[in-house]
């Protein structure tokens, strides 16, 4: 039973029931009719005695010998179960028939006063002696004949019972797997999805049905794996941003490393200023890491808690520009903010807003030639602030355009420029978690825009520190 299924199991237990129950209704009849065709046959055996206890009491009333062996000799034709019967009455004894084994023998002495008779026949009896002697009579019925006469009808009955009996059973089968289908569908839905869950597939759903505990473990089984979907979504989330944002401070290291090696660092207060850089970046990266570690603190439900606060635009480009310095060099790239003052202050979440925008930049650097040039900037626009990115790049091509925001996926334009296709799709899923849109805007070979809409701050947020008058600007 243990390498059944559910389903199964249930649909042989309901039929095991079920025959149970039809074998012990069928039993029960039979075994009642039975007792039944006995009881008649005995009733109508004592009827005949009864009858043949009236011809004998008639017989002694009326001092007639004759009356009762003509009645027997009747009888006997008219029921040939009586094989044979002998009376006794006066010293006189009369017999029929042969005294064989397999006859059933009846006795009972008779006096004329032991038997009720008419009211027309009261004056005849009390006109008789008192002392007429007894009648003794014994009967001989063939066993065989009365067997037969309970067997007949018994065995006809038994036949209607059991074909009863088996359509019952029939329609009990039917509707016990019915029945174990219907009932055990959902439990058999939850084994599958389970099942499902186990290969790694978090996107199931089973249906809601059954009894209301079924209705509500299936409702819990389709929250846990929402959960756990949401979960998941958000350690890859997190797995590919980190690894994504990485390794843009990683390249900023690896551009000032090359110029350390070719003996182009730059010294002075320009060197001073390209040292902070890379302590920026190396604090950059243990702040991802860290952000990392308190993701499981701020997911509430399989929802990343957003914490949103009024962010000033010219601080984050200060920052954006001072991070991607040396790969502007490198390439000899123009990185220009061309926000006009006061720059607006978004509301988002600072950390989410960072990577947005870095990844924008950092894409774009990638797809922008040697000597080309990057521009961004931010603009309010009633309640909102729209952000941009621009190049003079390569562009995306046309049938790469419904696809840009796909994870891993890279079309076209990205060929020969190093990436796992993360980028874009991260900054998709931070707008979207800070409450805003984004839109792109490409024409081929000659470069791409990418819009951000963001909810405009309310407050003012703190003003960025000024810039030392002798910091380049890309």
């Amino acid at each position: 039973m243990k390498s059944l299924s559910i389903r199964t199991q249930v649909a042989l237990m309901a039929v095991a029931l079920t025959a149970l129950s039809v074998a012990s209704i069928a039993f029960t009849v039979i075994r009642s009719e039975r007792v039944i065709l006995k009881q008649q046959s005995r009733d109508r055996i004592e009827a005949l005695i009864q009858g043949i206890n009236r011809i004998a009491a008639e017989s002694l009333v009326q001092k007639d010998p004759l009356m009762l062996p003509s009645d027997l000799m009747f009888l006997q034709k008219e029921h040939p179960e009586l094989a044979f019967w002998e009376f006794t009455s006066n010293g006189f004894s009369h017999k029929s028939g042969p005294e064989a084994p397999d006859l059933t023998f009846v006795s009972r002495e008779l006096t004329s006063s032991a038997f009720p008779v008419s009211t027309g026949e009261s004056v005849a009896r009390a006109a008789a002696p008192a002392s007429a002697a007894p009648v003794s009579i014994r009967l001989g019925f063939k066993t065989r004949a009365l067997q037969e006469e309970i067997d007949k009808p018994l065995d006809a009955m038994i036949r209607r019972t059991l074909e009863i009996s088996g359509l019952l059973l029939i329609f009990g089968v039917i509707a016990a797997i019915y029945l174990s289908t219907v009932l055990t569908r959902p439990l058999g839905a939850l084994a599958s999805g389970a099942q499902s869950v186990g290969a790694g597939r978090l996107d199931v759903a089973v249906p809601v049905a059954g009894s209301r505990e079924t209705r509500a473990l299936a409702e819990r089984f389709n929250e846990m794996t929402g959960h756990l979907k949401d979960f998941v979504g958000w350690r890859d989330y997190i797995l590919q941003s980190l690894t994504h944002d990485m390794n843009t401070p990683l390249g900023g290291l690896k551009a000032y490393l090359e110029l350390m090696e070719d003996g182009k660092f730059p010294s002075g207060e320009e060197g001073r200023r390209s040292v902070m850089t890379l302590l920026a970046a190396v604090a950059r990266m243990q702040e991802l890491l860290g952000n990392t570690l308190t993701f499981f603190k701020t997911q509430k439900n399989g929802q990343r808690e957003i914490r949103r606060q009024a962010v000033n635009f010219a601080e984050m480009s200060r920052e954006i520009k001072a991070l991607f310095a040396p790969m502007a060099a490198i390439k000899k790239i123009s990185v220009q903010d061309v926000t006009a003052e006061p720059a607006p202050c978004v509301l988002a979440e600072r950390e989410l807003l960072r990577q947005a925008l870095t990844n924008l930049v950092s894409n774009a650097l990638k797809y922008t030639p040697n000597g080309g040039t990057v521009r961004f900037g931010a603009q309010a626009h009633g309640d909102d602030v729209v952000l941009w990115v621009a190049d003079n790049g390569r562009g995306i091509a046309k049938e790469d355009m419904p696809h840009i925001f796909e994870k891993f996926r890279r079309g076209k334009s990205g060929e020969g420029i190093p990436g796992t296709g993360l980028g874009l799709s991260i900054v998709r899923d931070a707008v979207v978690m800070m409450g805003g849109g984004i839109r792109v805007e490409s024409w081929p070979g000659k470069g791409s825009r990418f819009v951000v809409t963001l909810p405009k701050a309310r407050a003012q947020a703190p003003a960025p520190a000024p810039v030392p008058a002798r910091e380049a600007v890309i």
